[in-house]
């Protein structure tokens, strides 16, 4: 007999019951001492697909349909591959219709039990202050999660056109709401008059007012104001004074014009 012949690997004398399905190197689960693999887990934790978290106490047979014929498939190792159908029976909210993304693990998190969506950042409008909303739907009506308008009057345009104190539809305010208003509450809110148009808060005109209407006369329209109605002026007597100023008009705007700051 010549010895040297013989071959050294595992397959060269026995059957490769797995057909084929998970290489030829016996070793990695087989030892010289028996075929029974002691830890399967162990050696699937050295695979492209760790078993940890939620897979670490799954039966073989859940992922390799063929198990009880040996055979151990290659098998996909995104969530989607194994989890298509959890994905298409969602309903709560539905992941289909509102075509939510395949990369599960976007929301989930498979290192804990179930499909509780702990991943889950709303980084792109932060669910903080008075937006702490638990339910979904509260915002995404019908089960549209897609081109939400992120501007405040998206959700809130009734707010703005039901509100009467002011009415902000009729004297014409902004819509974008940020402007007086925080993310906390709808009330308390600050006008910055002082910055955006004219000292009021602040400097001489500071406490010389009892409301929006001393100098706003006409309720329905916020950008007429008057000057005069609150200072008195006697004409005659300013005409005198600004005899020698160009461009000047006894007339609210004109004040306005020179002092910007009401100096």
């Amino acid at each position: 007999m010549k010895f040297e012949l013989l071959k050294k690997d595992c397959i060269d004398c026995h059957q490769d019951v797995h057909q084929n399905t998970v290489g030829t190197d016996c070793q990695i689960c087989h030892s010289t001492e028996s075929w029974i693999v002691k830890n399967i887990r162990e050696v699937h934790n050295r695979t492209r697909f760790p078993l940890i978290g939620a897979h670490q106490n799954l039966n073989c047979n859940s992922c390799h349909s063929n198990f009880n014929l040996l055979r151990f498939e290659v098998q996909g190792i995104s969530c989607f591959d194994c989890h298509r159908k959890d994905y298409e029976r969602a309903k709560n909210p539905d992941h289909k219709l509102s075509n939510f993304p395949t990369e599960c693990n976007d929301c989930h998190s498979f290192e804990k039990k179930g499909w509780g969506g702990t991943n889950f950042q709303h980084s792109f409008f932060p669910l903080i202050g008075g937006h702490s909303i638990k339910n979904c739907f509260v915002c995404h009506k019908n089960q549209n999660f897609r081109d939400l308008d992120r501007q405040c009057v998206g959700c809130h345009l009734n707010n703005y056109q039901q509100t009467q104190n002011p009415n902000h539809q009729r004297v014409g305010f902004s819509t974008n709401c940020e402007i007086c208003h925080n993310i906390n509450t709808w009330k308390d809110a600050r006008f910055d008059h002082d910055n955006l148009f004219f000292p009021i808060y602040s400097e001489k005109h500071r406490g010389k007012w009892n409301s929006c209407f001393d100098c706003h006369t006409n309720r329905n329209n916020y950008s007429e104001f008057s000057c005069l109605n609150c200072h008195e002026l006697n004409r005659s007597r300013m005409d005198d004074k600004h005899r020698n100023v160009s461009g000047y008009l006894y007339e609210s705007r004109a004040c306005l014009t020179c002092h910007p700051r009401g100096n």
